[in-house]
Formats: C-alpha cells, sequence, structure tokens
C-alpha cells in the first residue's frame, strides 16, 4: 500500500491542471486497518529499504504535493495508520471513528490534533466535498503557496517568517500575471484598481 500511495503521489505531481484537490479516503468499514509489521515510529523494528520507503511517503510525497490534501476518515483507522492522517492538510472524521492501537476516540483525536474537524457519520462525505469544492473555486496558485509556506515557517525565526511570505506574495504576484486563467485576471484587475468588488464592478 505504501508502494502504491507513493506511485499515486508521482502521477499527482505532474497533473496539476486537472488534479486540483486530493481527498484521502477508505473503502468499506473504514479508512485503513493499519500497516502490517510496520512501526513507523521505531525505525529498527523494519528493514531499512522499508523504513526509508515510509519515510519518503509520510515526510515528501504528499506534503509536497501541489495541490491540498484532505484526509476523510471513517469507521476506524488503526495502528500506524493514523498517520495517514499527517499526510493531509486538512483531516475531517466521523463521530464513530476510532484511532490507532488504543482505540481512541474522534473527540480525543480532534483534542490530540490529529484530526481538524468531526462531524456525524452521515455528514462527513458531504462536508468532505464541500470544503474540496470551495477549494477547487480558488486560484491553485494562491493554495500551493499559501501551503508550501505554512510547512516551512513553522521552524523559522518572526524575521525568517516575514521575508519568506513577503517572498512569496511576490511569487504569487508575478505567477498571476503571467496567468491567462479568469481567476488570475480577476486578481490582477483588483489589485491594479481596475475593479472593486462588490461595488459592480
Amino acid at each position: 500500500m505504501v508502494r502504491e500511495l507513493q506511485q499515486v503521489t508521482t502521477a499527482l505531481a505532474f497533473d496539476e491542471e486537472d488534479v486540483r484537490v486530493v481527498v484521502i479516503k477508505g473503502e468499506g468499514d473504514g479508512l485503513s486497518a493499519g500497516f502490517d509489521g510496520i512501526q513507523i515510529t521505531n525505525a529498527d523494528s523494519v528493514p531499512d529499504r522499508d523504513q526509508d520507503l515510509i519515510n519518503s511517503l509520510f515526510a515528501r510525497s504528499f506534503q509536497s504535493l501541489a495541490q491540498p490534501v484532505i484526509a476523510m476518515a471513517h469507521g476506524y483507522c488503526m495502528e500506524d495508520a493514523v498517520a495517514l492522517l499527517e499526510l493531509a492538510d486538512v483531516a475531517f472524521s466521523a463521530h464513530d471513528c476510532v484511532f490507532g492501537r488504543d482505540s481512541i476516540s474522534a473527540i480525543e483525536a480532534s483534542e490530540m490534533g490529529w484530526v481538524t474537524l468531526e462531524f456525524p457519520r452521515e455528514e462527513l462525505e458531504r462536508e468532505t466535498y464541500k470544503l474540496a469544492h470551495e477549494w477547487l473555486q480558488k486560484d491553485a496558485n494562491a493554495l500551493k503557496l499559501a501551503k508550501e509556506s505554512l510547512q516551512h515557517v513553522r521552524a523559522m525565526t518572526w524575521d525568517a517568517v516575514l521575508s519568506y511570505t513577503a517572498g512569496k506574495q511576490a511569487e504569487l504576484k508575478a505567477l498571476q500575471a503571467n496567468s491567462t486563467g479568469a481567476s488570475a485576471q480577476a486578481v490582477n484587475r483588483f489589485l491594479s484598481g481596475q475593479t472593486k468588488p462588490g461595488l459592480g464592478n
């Protein structure tokens, strides 16, 4: 499964235009039953080759995607498969979902920061795809650079954060200026003072 997920992320990285948002979900009764025999947090428990593969997936593959990623957990997310939630920018859960070896509840998972929001089971999919469709309406470059910024500023000093985000804002303006998309052109007209949203222009 880890190898297949890595193949998926490789394909997604080259498909930014057609795939704008990624949703991780499980089929059947739960998100995942766990990774058999694999201890992600203990490098001594598996061969180095397997551990390197896991590290590559969880540290880089999904998190380095330009597209925003939503994890949707229902039923159960067992053992070390909880790390799947860390692949996502946002993780939604059903109220009745249980997590990890200790069968942690969705409320506890939310308090621990594993889950962003939890919903009644019947509302989970609707709320997940509601957010996905909201993101589809956003500027793809703005989402990409916002995601990059959130990943990098955590380890920076405040002054470095200000410099980094200023650079990202300049990069976004340059990307939008060269874009032919309707959304980017609307942003350019607003920034240049040609239009004022809300005033009928």
